[in-house]
């Protein structure tokens, strides 16, 4: 009965090997090899894959590494299983691999921890603390839907880190790491068809547009504020939550509240409601940089967001200033303010910094820079302890 569990075992890891683990992806034959943990799909389908901006991310750094003659190897995230190591000169990336890493005294090569959200300490504290607020106003037992694994040797013991995010995002990492890391900012994804809309009648419309985690990203606090002002609309493109939706039954069936689920970028609805909305809206309590709030500002849409969506919301919208109502109505009110000619202009300059900082060629040439100036200050150290 052991050796058929075994085999049973043996036999499921070899299945997720072969699925989740990609050897040498370019068939190049260079002098150095690097293992990057992250996501396998784009390269798995060997299609550009752009639905989502990780996918379109992963594809360039891959293809960077290539550019600067290494062999690569990728395999996905959440692999829990044994790799060996010793054959390569780079981990770069996150999650249980480079994690497991530590682990391998074979590997003498450079660790790179890629940081795509806030610090896990901090988000995960952050997401619970708005779970107890709902829980308490509502009676309820919500769960958080965004906890992640600290990967604590990932923080602060890798060689250097690569963040997503901007100052606010690198604030939640000083506490726990001293290693030398580098800011970069996330990629959105770029419309095809020019966005038409009449700012007289889209001001008084409002996109929520995330994934899951409905209370990290502060859907509950739009519920609550939009369900007293009949005359604004929100729209909602999310994924279901039941526990959420039971909670908020009756904000959800509100006739100027409408939730579309969670839609594709390059659909007619998304570009329907683009035309529609004036404003995206994110009191989200952690991000790295929220991609869903800067693909919207690509459209058009001026950002109403807090600080924790690791963007520069202050100087290119309207800033939520705290995660509760009296934040939300604050924003608003400032919304309520502006004519139609401060909206439009709010809504180019979106637009213009989408293009400047957030275009996939913005993002491949500073991640070269970062990579160079890594890999350049490793080389020299090597030299160093080698008496080159």
């Amino acid at each position: 009965m052991k050796s058929f569990f075994k085999k049973i075992v043996l036999s499921s890891n070899y299945l997720k090997l072969k699925y989740y683990f990609i050897d040498n992806y370019y068939h190049t034959s260079f002098s150095k090899n690097v293992l990057i943990s992250y996501v396998t799909l784009p390269f798995r389908t060997g299609k550009f894959e752009t639905y989502h901006s990780n996918l379109q991310e992963a594809q360039v750094i891959a293809s960077i590494f290539r550019d600067l003659s290494y062999n690569v190897d990728i395999v996905e995230f959440s692999l829990d299983l044994r790799l060996s190591y010793s054959k390569y000169d780079v981990i770069f990336g996150l999650g249980e691999p480079l994690e497991m890493s530590f682990y391998d005294a074979s590997f003498k090569g450079l660790r790179i921890y890629y940081a795509t959200g806030a610090n896990s300490i901090y988000q995960n504290l952050a997401e619970i603390k708005r779970i107890q607020e709902v829980n308490i106003l509502k009676h309820r037992a919500l769960t958080p839907k965004r906890i992640v694994p600290y990967w604590c040797l990932s923080n602060a013991m890798s060689d250097a880190i690569v963040l997503i995010g901007n100052e606010w995002t690198y604030s939640t990492y000083t506490p726990y790491s001293k290693v030398p890391t580098y800011t970069i900012k996330a990629t959105g994804l770029t419309p095809k068809r020019e966005i038409k809309r009449k700012t007289a009648q889209a001001r008084y419309n409002f996109l929520w547009f995330g994934s899951q985690g409905l209370v990290h990203k502060g859907l509950d606090l739009c519920l609550r504020y939009f369900s007293q002002y009949s005359d604004m609309n929100l729209h909602i493109c999310g994924k279901y939550e039941s526990d959420f939706f039971e909670a908020f039954e009756q904000e959800l069936n509100l006739p100027n509240i409408h939730y579309h689920g969670f839609i594709n970028f390059e659909s007619e609805l998304f570009y329907e409601l683009a035309c529609q909305c004036m404003f995206s809206i994110l009191p989200s309590c952690s991000e790295g940089q929220a991609t869903s709030l800067i693909t919207s500002m690509g459209v058009g849409m001026i950002p109403v967001a807090s600080v924790q969506t690791g963007i520069g919301v202050e100087r290119l919208g309207v800033l939520i200033k705290s995660l509760d109502l009296e934040g939300l109505e604050e924003a608003l009110r400032k919304i309520k303010s502006l004519d139609d000619a401060s909206l439009e202009q709010l809504s180019a300059l979106a637009m213009q910094n989408h293009a400047e900082n957030h275009s996939l060629e913005v993002f491949a040439r500073n991640f070269r820079a970062i990579m160079e100036n890594i890999l350049s200050d490793q080389l020299k150290n090597d030299n160093l302890a080698y008496g080159k």
